[in-house]
C-alpha cells in the first residue's frame, strides 16, 4: 500500500493557531509522555524519541501530523530566526530562514509515517548548518 500524506484541511492558520497547535504538542508529550518538551533544538530529539516509541503508523492523522508538525516549526521559527508563512492548503504551511523553505507539516507526516530519516532533529540540524531539505 502506497504511503500518502493525510489530506489537508482548507484554509490557513494564523501564526497564533500554529503557536497554539504546538502548544497542544507540548501539553500531550506532558500528559501522555511524562516529557518537557520545551522548544529547544534539544527538545526535538525528545520528540523523536516520543513518536518512534509510541506514534509512528503508515497513515498518520491530522491530529497527529498538525501538533508535531507546528512543533517542530516553532523551534525552528524561536532558534533560527525564522518565520511561518501560512499557506492553503494548511500542510504546505512553510517556516521560511533566509532562504530556504521548510515545511514542517510534511516533514512531521514522513516522521510519522516510521521515517527516521525524517527525524526532527536532523531536521532542524541541517537548516541551522545551512542545508537543503
Amino acid at each position: 500500500m502506497a504511503h500518502t500524506t493525510p489530506p489537508s484541511p482548507a484554509g490557513r492558520l494564523s501564526e497564533e493557531d500554529l503557536r497554539q497547535l504546538a502548544a497542544i504538542c507540548r501539553d500531550a508529550a506532558r500528559r501522555f509522555f511524562d516529557v518537557t518538551l520545551d522548544l529547544s533544538p534539544a527538545s526535538l530529539a525528545v520528540a523523536d524519541r516520543i513518536i518512534s516509541q509510541a506514534l509512528e503508523t503508515p497513515e498518520p492523522t491530522l491530529g497527529a501530523v498538525l501538533p508535531w508538525g507546528a512543533y517542530l516549526g516553532e523551534v525552528v521559527v524561536r532558534h533560527l530566526d525564522g518565520r511561518w508563512a501560512p499557506r492553503d492548503p494548511l500542510l504546505d504551511t512553510a517556516v521560511i530562514v533566509g532562504q530556504r523553505t521548510l515545511l514542517p507539516f510534511r516533514r512531521a507526516a514522513q516522521r510519522l509515517r516510521g521515517g527516521a530519516a525524517y527525524a526532527l532533529e536532523r531536521c532542524y540540524q541541517d537548516l541551522a548548518e545551512g542545508k537543503e531539505e
